[in-house]
């Protein structure tokens, strides 16, 4: 790393920083983005929100780097789950929706949750039983009940059982909400918004069970957890390598190199496996939707093989540790979790769909055009990243209908 890298290594995480204290403020707020743009025009930074918003991350990445190493890593922070390669403007948002977290009162810092993310659920289900609610699971919700005024009335159950509620906040994508309404209850010019949303997914994740701790070039002995176990591991060596990794998948390839993240999480919680044991989480990009030629049913091995191959590279013998290995791409991810098109977000975070684009426009504060439902999910603004904002948000708007209403606040 050259001094100017250094240097410059310490300026781009003040900018984004920077960045982050204009928006933080809209993030529980139902802001526009005319509104956001004057919040970032009191920086004493020229060009703040051309740059952190409007910009691509490989501007940034050039500007500040002359190592292509770095420029690569910069550069990676504005593609999550985006069909986007990092010249496309815009994407230097992406980066800049990951720097606005602040784990343990540190700016920028996003934290790894003990126990897994489902800890979170946990504990949150926790506080709802405790205040004498009800949670139920297996109890997939086939569609919206109306009343005769039009207004949200509860939901109808795949197994037919209907539940009244004069209150309703879908979690699920966008997309999946107008299905459990039906088109037909909505503005034509609302669905047509929501249909807009890019929604494809690029991200494919590959779960594994390893035999022993993987060892990688220019680190430490063998079998012994050192730093490069325990923290997140970047592979992007280039903006050039991303870009060609995007058009791959545009093209309906899957990437010939992938970018990868990747963690072991028993590096820092060994009782999450057996003595001696790992677990490997990796995070990849690009891959299609759909394949030019073949199913993810025929190609999803290969896939797989290749992730794995690319990790590999820096840590050989790694293929060699799997005991055993999940891999999910989009349409798993859309299976399994109801994302539509497999996209991690639920929704491109690219800036023409947020703020008050998100998820229609005139239609971001998370009230939908049927009165008594609301959208609490990834798809309603800020936007997904597990920060919690878009519930939050939804919550103080039903609060806010309740009291006009003259219900008054729950108890």
């Amino acid at each position: 790393m050259s001094r100017k890298d250094a240097d410059a290594h310490v300026k781009v995480h003040e900018l984004f920083d920077e960045a982050a204290r204009r928006l933080r403020p809209f993030l529980s707020y139902p802001a526009t983005r005319k509104q956001v743009r004057r919040a970032f025009r009191q920086s004493d930074v020229e060009g703040l929100f051309a740059k952190t918003v409007d910009g691509s991350i490989a501007s940034i990445a050039e500007d500040y780097f002359e190592t292509d190493i770095l420029q690569g890593m910069l550069a990676s922070e504005g593609i999550i789950s985006s069909m986007a390669g990092p010249r496309t403007p815009g994407t230097a948002y992406i980066a800049l929706h990951h720097a606005f977290g602040q784990a343990t009162g540190h700016d920028g810092a996003w934290g790894f949750v003990r126990g897994g993310m489902g800890a979170i659920t946990s504990a949150l289900a926790d506080i709802v039983r405790a205040q004498g609610g009800e949670i139920r699971i297996e109890a997939e919700v086939a569609e919206l009940r109306l009343d005769e005024r039009r207004r949200a009335a509860g939901v109808v159950l795949a197994s037919g059982e209907e539940i009244e509620a004069s209150i309703v906040c879908s979690n699920a994508t966008a997309q999946c909400t107008v299905a459990f309404v039906g088109a037909d209850h909505l503005p034509p010019d609302f669905v047509d918004d929501i249909e807009l949303l890019p929604t494809e997914g690029t991200v494919v994740k590959v779960n594994c069970a390893l035999s022993g701790l993987p060892k990688f070039k220019g680190f430490g002995s063998e079998g012994e957890i050192g730093p490069e176990h325990t923290g997140t591991i970047t592979v992007s060596p280039s903006i050039d390598y991303l870009e060609d990794a995007c058009r791959r998948a545009a093209e309906g390839h899957p990437a010939d190199n992938f970018f990868c993240e990747a963690w072991i999480q028993t590096a820092t919680e060994p009782e999450l496996a057996p003595e001696g044991k790992h677990t490997l989480s990796i995070f990849a990009q690009y891959v299609p939707y759909s394949f030019a030629e073949g199913t993810w049913d025929e190609r999803r091995d290969v896939v797989g093989d290749a992730v794995v191959a690319t990790l590999e590279t820096y840590a050989p013998g790694l293929s060699d540790l799997i005991e055993d290995r999940l891999v999910l791409g989009p349409p798993d991810l859309e299976a399994r979790f109801g994302l539509t098109g497999g996209n991690i977000f639920h929704g491109e975070l690219l800036p023409d769909w947020l703020f008050d684009k998100r998820p229609s426009r005139g239609w971001h504060r998370h009230r939908w055009p049927l009165p008594g439902l609301y959208l609490c999910g990834s798809a309603a603004h800020p936007g997904g990243g597990v920060c919690g904002a878009p519930g939050r948000n939804a919550a103080r708007s039903v609060l806010e209908d309740l009291v006009a209403a003259g219900a008054g606040m729950p108890s």
